[in-house]
């Protein structure tokens, strides 16, 4: 794995001369909102400027969760097909990929972000820097099988110390498979601080638009412009347009509101770990692994959550928490348990962590700026307070071969999942939601910054710590569980995109295809966090766990029995023979009507 080729400088041609077009005045420092020139280039000429601006407080919380090596860095693999006849070295050269990765940039100018280590933590944005590219961004690397892919990515992820620079935001790996697919994997990576989940995709979008388009035709995105979407989400609140003070009494409110909310939630239990004193400031040990439905059993769990009232994303909480009462019962009757921590789980809440997009609850004017689409940080995190483990009849049933009717009835399966639905609208359609999402991050900020510097100061290995006290010293989070619905029309899978710059003949067939792609995910310490996602008609689960902390055997038996629960629950007719859905012509207020509430 290595690097190629030195520091080059891309200029667009379409774009020599503007250089000395609206020259800054030195009297206006801050000439994009939110974003300030810097003061020694203020009277430089346009094409030379550097803006910066503080990190934003959702920001900071995941830059704090980078000192950690590198903890919530995002890598995406992305299976490219090259068209038959045409070659994957010729179309991923090496000028050519750097051509498409500055125009990437320019698109996303935090792609192209030095993170600046001062006393507060800024993005600095070099108009000199977005042209270059740096020996550090655009790896490219042989590999000789699909398999070598994970195995390459794996190493990214569990590298200490991280592998990309502290200041650095973003990379490419350019992987070239020699198996005679015409296949390229196209590895990208980017720092939390400036990419959530949603978002990937418009990276890999973005570069492959350009590197399958005349760049010599195809104008470069005009910095002012995108800068001006380059925003943190404290920057873009639905409020951001009240008179400042009137943002300031909302956010107080907000502050207090979210204060009064976390209280609320005590205790909780984990999947069985190993959890010490120091396991929160030890980096994780990522690790990984997805399972897929097939496209037949995808569109039944789909059809029967609506039928059921509520949607896949409400489901997916109460069919994890029964796979996980059904885990801890086994691992009970196993002895991996003691009778005295059966019982205290028995008597503790479920406190269950959720990851959303804000995007949908930010200013109207950013998203119709291309907020929509902007590579940048928009993520909001809800935490749910499931009811007691479902344990139904199944305690009183020796062995382990219980049924999950055992555990949950449909009909409380159908009823948790609404809680589920109810408990999410009413934080969301909270009218200082947003407000709430940044205000939280203060304790993020802390907690992320102590971990951090405890690191750095080499802390000595803790002591043990049993279920029942970590319930006592605040909320434990039982799983993290994020549906992040279909993603197949967010991307484009075939390029280049048809429009007047296309290199190729209108009707000709694409030169590239994408065939797929995989999210992988550098843990927190403690992660245990299962995602569901839809491409191409395929329900993924996606699962990211520290195992430091957590035994695989555990983990694929925990996630095994979701996808068991999941095809019990909504992948069969499990309505019809409880007469849940007599008819194709039955409403979802019959279904409630028939549930036994």
């Amino acid at each position: 794995m290595g690097a190629t080729g030195a520091t080059v400088v891309i200029n667009n041609p379409s774009h020599r001369d503007d250089r000395k077009r609206h020259a800054p005045s030195p009297n206006s420092p801050e000439l994009i909102p939110g974003w300030t020139l810097h003061p020694s280039a203020q009277t430089q000429w346009l094409g030379d400027r550097t803006f910066s601006r503080p990190l934003g407080r959702l920001e900071l919380g995941f830059y704090w969760d980078m000192r950690l090596e590198g903890t919530a860095d995002g890598y995406q693999s992305t299976h490219v097909r090259v068209r038959a006849g045409s070659d994957p070295r010729y179309v991923f050269s090496e000028a050519q990929v750097h051509g498409a990765w500055v125009h990437a940039k320019h698109t996303h100018p935090l792609l192209g972000a030095r993170i600046v280590l001062d006393q507060i933590p800024r993005f600095e944005v070099s108009e000199e820097r977005i042209r270059r590219v740096e020996r550090s961004e655009i790896v490219f690397a042989d590999i000789s099988s699909p398999g070598e892919v994970k195995v390459y990515i794996q190493r990214l992820v569990t590298a200490v110390p991280r592998t990309v620079y502290v200041e650095q935001t973003s990379a490419l790996h350019i992987l070239f498979c020699d198996d005679g697919s015409n296949s390229v994997y196209v590895v990208s990576f980017a720092a939390h601080c400036i990419m959530d989940g949603i978002c990937s995709g418009f990276l890999v979008s973005a570069f492959l638009d350009a590197l399958t388009s005349d760049l010599g035709r195809k104008p470069l995105p005009e910095l002012d412009m995108q800068l001006r979407v380059a925003l943190p989400m404290d920057g873009v609140l639905p409020a951001s347009k009240l008179a400042p003070a009137r943002q300031k009494w909302r956010m107080g409110i907000a502050s207090v509101l979210q204060q009064l909310r976390l209280e609320k939630l005590k205790g909780g239990h984990p999947m069985p770990r190993t959890f010490t004193t120091s396991t929160s400031s030890t980096p994780a040990h990522s690790s990984f692994f997805h399972i897929d439905f097939t496209p037949s059993q995808s569109r039944t769990i789909f059809q029967n959550s609506r039928r059921l009232g509520v949607t896949y994303g409400n489901a997916f909480y109460i069919a994890l928490q029964v796979a996980f009462s059904r885990f801890l019962l086994r691992s009970y009757r196993r002895g991996t348990i003691s009778l005295s921590e059966w019982e205290f789980r028995k008597r503790q809440p479920m406190v269950v962590g959720c990851p959303l997009s804000m995007r949908p609850f930010l200013d109207n004017d950013w998203i119709d700026a291309g907020g929509k689409e902007a590579v940048c940080s928009s993520v909001g995190y809800l935490m749910l307070q499931l009811p007691y483990l479902p344990l139904g009849d199944a305690e009183r049933i020796p062995g382990e071969a219980t049924t999950f009717e055992d555990f949950l009835s449909m009909e409380r399966f159908v009823f948790r999942s609404r809680g589920v639905k109810s408990q999410m609208g009413k934080m969301i359609k909270h009218p200082l939601f947003a407000e709430m999402q940044v205000a939280r991050m203060d304790g993020v900020i802390a907690g992320g910054r102590q971990a951090a510097e405890r690191y750095q100061r080499c802390a000595t290995p803790g002591r043990e710590v049993s279920v029942e006290e970590q319930a006592r010293d605040g909320v434990v989070l039982s799983y993290v569980g994020s549906s992040m619905g279909d993603l197949t029309a967010a991307y484009p899978n075939k390029y280049p995109l048809r429009s007047e710059i296309s290199t190729d003949e209108p009707d000709s067939p694409p030169l590239l295809e994408i065939d797929g792609a995989v999210s992988f995910l550098r843990c927190r310490p403690t992660e245990f966090y299962l995602n569901g996602v839809t491409y191409k008609n395929c329900l993924r689960f996606n699962m990211y766990w520290d195992s430091n902390v957590y035994d695989r055997s555990l983990v694929d038996e925990w996630v095994e029995d979701v996808k068991m629960a999941t095809m019990w629950y909504l992948g069969g007719d499990r309505e019809k023979e409880l007469g849940l859905w007599p008819d194709s012509a039955t409403s979802t207020c019959d279904v409630a009507t028939r549930a036994k509430l």
